[in-house]
Parts: C-alpha cells; structure tokens; sequence
C-alpha cells in the first residue's frame, strides 16, 4: 500500500519536470492504486476525475507573471500527465469570486483555489457540495473534505534579506507588500530576519503595505509610488511581495538605479541588471501534486506546508542576475539555506 503522505510531500519536494517523471505516466483514474477512496480522501465518481481550478481575480488573468502564472504552469504540467478534465475559472473582479467557486464546486470532484483571498468563499460553498473535495492553495483550512497548501515564505525571503544586506551599499533594504495577509507576513519578518542575519549589525529594513484588500495586489502604479518613497528614503534594494503591483515597484528600482527582488515566479527577466534575485514560491508544484494526488485515488484532507526542504521555496540564480551576485555572497546564501533544509537554523515567523 502507498504511503499517500509521503507521496505527496515528496513530489512537492521535486522540481516541476522531475515531479511530472516521478509520476510515471499518465495517471488514470482506473488504475489499480486510484480506486475511488473514502469519503475522507478524494472520493471522484468512475471515469477521469473532474478537477476545477479558480484563480485570484486578476485584469491580467493567468498571466500576471507572479502568482497566478506559477499556478496556471502547474495546471498545463497536470493536463500533460493525467487522465483528468481540468477546467479554470478566471474572475476578474473580486465580486465575481464566490460565483466561480460556487460553479466549481457544483461541477467538479476537486476544486483547487489559488490564493489566499478565496478560502472564505470554499468553506461557504462547501456544505452545498458535500461530494466535492478542496484543495486551497496560500491559506490554512481544517475541516473535512479540506486539504490546505501553505508555505514557508519566510525561509526563502530569509534568504534574499541576507543577499540583500550583502549587496546593499546603504544599509538600508525596503520591504513592498500588497496587503497584510498571513503570508506576506512571513515574507516580511523573514526577510528582516535574513537582513539583520547578513548585516553588519546596522541593516534597517524600511516597510510599506500598498493597501488592506486585495486590490493591494493589483496596482502597479501604487506599487512605483510605494517603491519610491522607500527609495526616498535610501532603501537600495527593495523586496516587492505585491503580486501585479510589484511590477511598478521594480519599474521603479530600474528608474533610480537601485535593485529589486522579485516573487512567486522568476522574475529575473524582467528588468535585467536591476533585478538581484526572485523568492520562488512553487505554486505550480503544488496544483499539480493536488490534481496528480486526486487522480490517482491518493488525495488526503489536512494540512501540507512546503519551504527550502522540499523545495517549495527557493531563490532564483540565472544569467540575468549573476553578475550581479559575488560568489562568495551566494555561498553564504547557500550555507544558509543548508542550515535551514537541516533544521540547524530556524526562521522564526
């Protein structure tokens, strides 16, 4: 009998292609180890499992090159590798939220919600649906029928805040969030955590919230403003954990000749020479380990966390940004997270 748990945790531990090989195939519904299971874990009908996928409400849709770019990557890697019918749901206004995931449920055997905003409207739906599963990616749910996805974000902005501190002629990093949700939270202290870390002892690390909904995640222009005024301030290096408004913020670094961090995808590309690094957060692992692990029968209720040890976090190093990184900077990084994967640092939240 496969260890469900360890099936799941491990492929989140895997980069997206050695994830899809480590399926072996395409998994069907029909196999052996994927007969439909108990109420308690992904119970689908006979036949290719129907699986929906609601987005973030974003004007740029999927392709917002951040987060919900990350998610619709795994969801393409899903339809590659499985028997399943995999349909999305992209709203573009925050109203339009509850109906799609309303719709998906009604329709599908395992909804999966990206982002942290949309957890709420799944737990109302639920109790209409008592035969849909959820997965919910970017928040913490514990009720039945309910697997949750979160993430260690403050391991791998650890990680910038040290590279940070190490490139920063000022002493003085800035932090960009778009709304004070639990994650970006974690994006905060951990990167203050790695600044003070790879410091001299005087890092300050000056931080903005662009708004309290989540239209905070959706303003590019507030996010150049914001950026500035940290650049005003003598931030050098700023971390913009701002979904589409962190565009602005990097437009801004380019302008004034400062660098920014990009985040949830690798963001290097967009403003090369400017941009030091990007905190990779692997949605797309996630979606395609929720959608693989329901279509093979071995989907389970409960909570996963993923950070540097399964490689759900991780910091981006390419040839847009490496010259902008001394080697023995990146070795520091590289012992740190180390330490972090071996438990012998901790990143506090």
């Amino acid at each position: 009998m496969i260890d469900r748990r360890r099936l799941m945790t491990g492929l989140a531990g895997l980069p997206l292609v050695a994830a899809l090989a480590a399926l072996g195939g395409r998994a069907q519904a029909g196999d052996e180890e994927a007969a439909p299971a108990s109420a308690e874990g992904g119970a689908h009908k006979a036949g290719p499992p129907r699986i929906a996928v609601v987005y973030s409400s974003s004007v740029a849709g999927k392709l917002d090159k951040s987060f919900n770019q990350s998610a619709s990557e795994g969801v393409e890697a899903a339809r590659g590798v499985l028997e399943a019918t995999i349909r999305e749901y992209l709203p573009t206004e925050p109203q339009e939220e509850p109906e799609m995931i309303e719709r998906a449920a009604g329709e599908a055997d395992l909804v999966i919600t990206i982002g942290y905003g949309l957890h709420g409207f799944a737990l109302a739906s639920a109790p209409r649906h008592p035969a849909a599963r959820f997965t919910v990616i970017d928040a913490e749910v514990d009720r039945p029928a309910f697997q949750s996805v979160t993430f260690r974000e403050q391991e791998g902005a650890f990680l910038a805040g040290l590279l940070a501190a190490g490139v920063s002629r000022t002493g003085r990093l800035g932090f960009l969030g778009g709304m004070p949700t639990p994650g970006i939270e974690r994006f905060r202290k951990g990167y203050t955590a790695g600044a003070r870390h790879g410091g001299a002892g005087g890092t300050i690390v000056l931080e903005k919230m662009i708004g309290t909904t989540q239209a905070g995640f959706q303003n590019p222009f507030a996010g150049m403003l914001e950026a500035e005024a940290l650049i005003a301030a003598g931030a050098d290096v700023i971390f913009a954990a701002a979904g589409r408004s962190g565009l602005g913020a990097y437009q801004a670094a380019c302008d004034s000749g400062v660098l920014a961090i990009g985040v949830d995808s690798n963001q290097n590309y967009l403003f090369p020479g400017t941009m030091l690094t990007s905190v990779i957060k692997r949605v797309d692992t996630a979606v395609l380990q929720a959608a693989a692990s329901f279509a093979s029968g071995q989907w389970l209720p409960g909570p996963l966390s993923l950070g540097l040890r399964e490689e759900g976090m991780g910091l981006a190093l390419d040839h847009h940004n490496r010259p902008l990184i001394p080697t023995d900077l990146w070795q520091r990084v590289d012992a740190a997270r180390e330490a972090i994967v071996t438990g012998r640092l901790v990143v506090e939240t």
